[in-house]
């Protein structure tokens, strides 16, 4: 290879992940006037300080967006021998958006440029220095740094010198695009104290704030405001955080919200994702008397913030001065008055929001009741998970089902105080006087699991349509009754019950079920009413059922013709009264040998009391 890289009088490398450095061909360039280094995220340094001279006639170096870089010539240990370093033909050197370079060289050599005549440097914020020896630069007479689009000049009688006085300005955080806590931990003082005295916002795209504890606010809301192009939020283990963004008192913004009710500030035009994870203090996101839009935000992730209770606290002050949340309403139960604040009210407005996860959080409710129709109603939700939020009750409002319309999965996990999924309130009633539906037209993946007080999805008073489910699960649901319960308005729900103890019935269509599984459900009896949905479980292909201690059949013989036709899979395991899997009582023996010819995967285990699959011969 030496005498292939000899001859090379340029040498681009672009988006090499793995490289480390280039030490061990570099002696071999002995004629390379353009070296680029673009994007390689892996290299820590370019060259080892031994082999640094074998560079002697490069004339332009640029070293770019490699964020692994630490410095251009290494040091070899605290045993190296120093030299006298020189890049005898080195006009033009550039460093752009490398965020962990420290130094031109960390050991303690003596560089010389006799030619050298332009320095870039471009959002390298912990470029303290250029080296830790002597550098001399006898026709260089500024270092150039770019400001808002815009490269200035600055000089301080030697290289050194000017590096220095940039770092001192901050101007290494002028125009960044990504900023790390994590990466650079000694930033958070200064951002505790104005972090606008180093950095400008214009071009902001990602931001991680972490590992804080002194910080109880990132954003004042002018602040925010001024982040017109940040697409990522991340806000993690911040002990102390209260709120991610707070109006300031008598600011413009506020004034102007207090005047008009109706007002809606439009917040991070194009943030995309908002992370808020393990900040114990944090009790919302945003507090202050403004209406907000996100209108490009696609995904919410909140997790282990246990004091958040809501997402958006717009206070608002009467004439006494006191102080109100908007989105807090009055619940009565037997009598007893509670005020409980929805995660989401009416003065949020999130109509691109694709994906929400919530956490470990310690919210009620999640939707205001009664929330307006159209962008505050999240008519894009396509993915909602909620895990671990054992303060709430349900999880969906009989008007919130109706307007969740693209939803495609909804997964309830852990959540020990949720008793149904769709609250007790009064349905909407049709002029012929039928019971309303609610149709969830596009959700494809049901789950519920650990869900230790639900008994039911929903009452009676509602008919519930799945017109496109796919998958369905539900597991470790003890007190579960039915899928759904019987119900009177205005009994106490502890005393509600399913019908005969029968999970499904015919208040409950799944037309395009083709995966369902049930585990630890101890209070179901029968899977299947006699009686079900004219087009329920039509499609179906797999069944498991496991831990269903209450079971002593699978299939009754007046349903068998309804899995005749798709069914290929079942598995039964651990039910410990189940006595047999296909009751054949006063069934056409055709029908029978349908369904045993399509079913292609038979699996019992551990079934202490069976005594036969078949009730009766089915040949």
């Amino acid at each position: 290879m030496d005498h292939i890289c000899a001859s090379l009088e340029t040498f681009e490398v672009w988006n090499c992940s793995r490289l480390i450095n280039l030490a061990s061909a570099s002696s071999s360039f002995r004629n390379l006037a353009y070296l680029e280094v673009f994007r390689c995220k892996e290299m820590s340094e370019l060259i080892v300080s031994s082999k640094a001279q074998s560079l002697g006639c490069l004339v332009r170096m640029k070293i770019r967006e490699c964020e692994m870089m630490t410095e251009i010539v290494a040091s070899e240990g605290a045993d190296e021998v120093t030299y006298e370093i020189i890049f005898k033909e080195l006009k033009y050197l550039e460093f752009d958006r490398l965020q962990n370079l420290k130094s031109f060289c960390s050991g303690n050599h003596t560089f010389r440029f006799p030619s050298l005549e332009q320095v870039h440097v471009n959002q390298c914020p912990r470029l303290k220095s250029f080296c830790e020896g002597a550098s001399l630069t006898p026709k260089l007479q500024r270092v150039c740094f770019k400001e808002t689009d815009v490269y200035k000049r600055h000089w301080a009688g030697d290289l050194n010198a000017a590096i220095e006085q940039l770092h001192e300005k901050k101007i290494g955080f002028h125009g960044l695009k990504q900023l790390k806590f994590s990466e650079l931990p000694e930033l958070m003082e200064i951002w505790s104290r104005n972090p606008q005295e180093m950095l400008d916002f214009e071009n902001l795209e990602f931001l991680e704030v972490c590992n804080s504890d002194n910080l109880s606010c990132v954003f004042s809301l002018p602040m925010a405001l001024s982040l017109g192009r940040l697409q990522h939020l991340e806000i993690k283990r911040c002990n102390k955080m209260e709120h991610v963004v707070k109006e300031t008192e008598g600011s413009v913004v506020e004034e102007a919200a207090k005047a008009d009710n109706n007002k809606i500030i439009i917040m991070f035009p194009l943030l995309k994702s908002i992370l808020l994870e393990s900040c114990p203090d944090l009790t919302r996101f945003y507090l202050g008397s403004a209406a907000l839009e996100f209108p490009s935000l696609d995904t919410i992730q909140v997790a282990d913030c246990p004091k958040m209770a809501t997402f958006v606290s717009a206070s608002a002050r009467d004439e006494h001065m006191k102080e109100a949340l908007i989105g807090e309403e009055t619940e009565t139960n037997n009598g007893d008055h509670h005020t409980s604040t929805a995660f989401f009210c009416n003065k949020l407005v999130l109509p691109t929001l694709e994906n929400l996860k919530i956490s470990s959080v310690g919210i009620e409710r999640i939707w205001q009741h009664q929330l307006p129709r159209g962008s505050y109603s999240f008519p894009n939700l396509t993915s909602f998970i909620i895990q671990g939020c054992n303060d709430l009750k349900y999880v969906l409002s009989f008007s919130m089902a109706e307007c969740l319309q693209q939803l495609k999965s909804l997964e309830i996990v852990d959540c020990n105080s949720i008793q149904l999924i769709i609250s007790i309130e009064e349905p909407l009633t049709k002029e012929d006087g039928k019971k309303d539906a609610i149709s969830f037209l596009r959700l494809n993946s049901l789950k519920l699991k650990r869900l230790n007080n639900l008994i039911g999805f929903c009452h009676e008073d509602y008919i519930i349509e799945f017109q496109s489910l796919n998958i369905l699960e539900i597991k470790h649901c003890l007190e579960l009754k039915g899928f759904i319960i019987n119900k009177s308005m205005g009994k106490d729900i502890a005393t509600s019950s399913a019908t005969d103890d029968v999970l499904f019935h015919e208040k409950v269509a799944f037309p395009a079920l083709e995966k369902m599984t049930i585990s630890h459900l101890s209070n179901v009896k029968r899977i299947w009413h006699n009686q079900l949905h004219h087009d329920s479980f039509c499609n179906l292909k797999e069944l498991k059922v496991e831990y269903c201690d209450g079971l002593w059949n699978i299939f009754s013989s007046s349903l068998l013709g309804v899995f005749q036709r798709r069914l290929e899979m079942l598995t039964v395991t651990d039910c410990a009264l189940l006595e047999q899997v296909f009751e054949l009582q006063e069934l056409d023996i055709e029908e029978t040998c349908v369904l045993a010819v399509q079913l292609k995967e038979l699996h019992l285990f551990r079934l202490p009391k069976l005594k036969h699959v078949w009730s009766k011969d089915p040949q």
